[in-house]
């Protein structure tokens, strides 16, 4: 509907490449977020899902770079940072994957943190229970990223576990 509404709008075509990469469509999610970067360079949702995409394809190191540029875009969204703290863990930057989470956990109030970021870097981290301990905390405060549990790639090495079951069925997901 938003496409009918505004079919130019840069931010409209970028929320249209999360179906595509939460799909695991990667090639086609490569595609059209750089076309729409190509156009609006500075769109760093586009370059955020880009670097997602990229990231599952295998190109990881250039998948962090591209992570990096959004995190300085945008640096103090702590979803983003977030991110860039999975691919830190992913990529065995230990160390860089940690202050990430530190700075998430000292982010000051005003500056909401979603329990869904923490996860997110937590199982960059390998570190199952405590992700999945602030996966339970979304989902009992109704926080709004829990809606992605059941498509979301990043969280593939939470799938095997009963825990993440028990969410997705909380969820209201089969």
């Amino acid at each position: 509907r938003a496409r009918e509404i505004d079919p130019l709008s840069p931010y409209v075509a970028a929320m249209n490449l999360w179906p595509l990469n939460e799909g695991r469509r990667y090639d086609e999610t490569l595609v059209e977020a750089e076309k729409l970067l190509r156009l609006s360079p500075d769109l760093f949702l586009a370059r955020l899902v880009l670097a997602q995409a990229l990231f599952h394809r295998g190109e990881r190191e250039r998948a962090v770079r591209e992570f990096e540029t959004v995190a300085k875009q945008t640096p103090d969204v702590p979803t983003i940072n977030a991110w860039l703290g999975w691919a830190y863990g992913r990529t065995g930057r230990r160390r860089d994957a940690e202050r990430m989470l530190a700075d998430l956990a000292a982010a000051p109030p005003e500056r909401f943190v979603q329990p869904y970021a923490r996860a997110l870097v937590l199982v960059g981290l390998d570190r199952k229970d405590e992700a999945l301990t602030w996966l339970e905390t979304g989902v009992h405060n109704h926080t709004e990223e829990v809606i992605f549990l059941k498509v979301e790639p990043a969280m593939d090495p939470l799938r095997g576990e009963p825990r993440f079951a028990t969410l997705l069925r909380q969820l209201g997901f089969a």
